[in-house]
């Protein structure tokens, strides 16, 4: 672990909050902060930088025992770190071949178990931790889940998109069968956004109705909705999408963007924190580090109740980039 003089900016807009019958409606109003005034503690973890790993760009990212999961699209490979960024290993099945994956959607660790979701070839694979063998593949019936959970011997599919079955399922391998627990009927038809869906194993974010859900056993119930006056649609052609969800605590952290013209490219960037305790919400368009002022983008993800920022482009003495670092951030509840 080693802690780096590091800043980051957050582009968003500090939102009232007022209830209404399509829930908590957030308003365009802009602040500016200092990472100290949000956050108790931030710890940096700089992943060591190998030749077998030169991480590309991560698309998604576990914490299991005191170990991160990283998975890298570009070389289609997870790669394992210990809980000081010190590379451990790496397993990759890419491929058409038995037993490997061509479509990787994400993955889950369970029980000593890693469960690959292939969207092209339709199947869960399943393989061991420990020695990295294929088990077994399991059909999920032509359906293409975002992403998924493991519970005993059955599956959570969340399915946002049209297609042969849309909403959120329990999946049962043995009998085949699939039970509905959510419906997804106001899917937003403009905008098409690849995110991460499960914030945790028990909170689910629905993008395409901006809305918390909490995961209980075999069931998901509506916690908040969260939306914008001038939320993007075929319509109008241009407003604010909420794109990410991350969980910190009593804080829920909102990265959005706002989109403008018939190629969806986004014209701002802005992330909101909003207290689930006090029901305040904050916006800022800068975030600064106190020490050296500097500002970066950056994605984020919700890990074990604690948010990790991803930041890219830390160089060597030779000019070389080394593998990302981990900002792992710890809110203040009083935000």
């Amino acid at each position: 672990m080693k802690n780096i003089t590091y800043c980051f900016i957050f582009c968003m807009f500090l939102f009232s909050c007022k209830e209404n019958k399509n829930g908590i409606i957030l308003d365009e109003k802009t602040e500016s902060v200092l990472l100290s005034e949000i956050v108790d503690s931030v710890t940096y973890i700089e992943l060591e930088t190998v030749n077998e790993c030169l991480i590309g760009y991560i698309n998604n990212i576990k914490y299991i025992n005191q170990n991160y999961y990283i998975y890298d699209n570009s070389a289609k490979t997870i790669y394992v770190f210990d809980e000081n960024g010190k590379y451990k290993d790496k397993f990759c099945r890419y491929g058409q071949g038995y037993g490997e994956y061509l479509g990787f959607s994400t993955f889950r660790i369970d029980n000593g178990k890693l469960h690959i979701s292939d969207n092209i070839i339709s199947k869960i694979l399943v393989y061991d931790m420990k020695t990295g063998a294929f088990e077994h593949g399991i059909d999920i019936d032509r359906d293409c889940p975002r992403d998924f959970l493991v519970r005993g011997n059955e599956y959570i599919l969340f399915m946002p998109d049209k297609g042969k079955r849309q909403g959120a399922f329990v999946f049962s391998p043995e009998s085949k069968k699939y039970k509905k627990i959510m419906d997804i009927d106001n899917w937003n038809k403009g905008l098409l956004l690849l995110n991460i869906y499960f914030i945790n194993d028990s909170t689910l974010f629905d993008n395409a109705s901006n809305g918390v859900y909490r995961i209980k056993d075999r069931s998901i119930s509506n916690q908040y909705i969260f939306n914008f006056n001038k939320k993007y649609n075929n319509d109008t052609d241009k407003g604010y999408q909420i794109y990410s969800c991350c969980e910190s605590g009593n804080i829920f952290a909102f990265f959005s963007a706002y989109f403008e013209g018939s190629d969806e490219q986004y014209q701002k960037m802005f992330v909101s924190l909003y207290n689930k305790r006090t029901g305040k919400v904050r916006t800022f368009d800068k975030i600064t580090n106190d020490i050296d002022n500097r500002k970066i983008y950056g994605d984020m993800w919700s890990l074990n109740n604690k948010i990790i920022h991803i930041i890219y482009g830390e160089e060597d003495k030779t000019g070389f980039e080394k593998n990302p670092i981990l900002q792992i951030l710890h809110f203040k509840d009083s935000n």
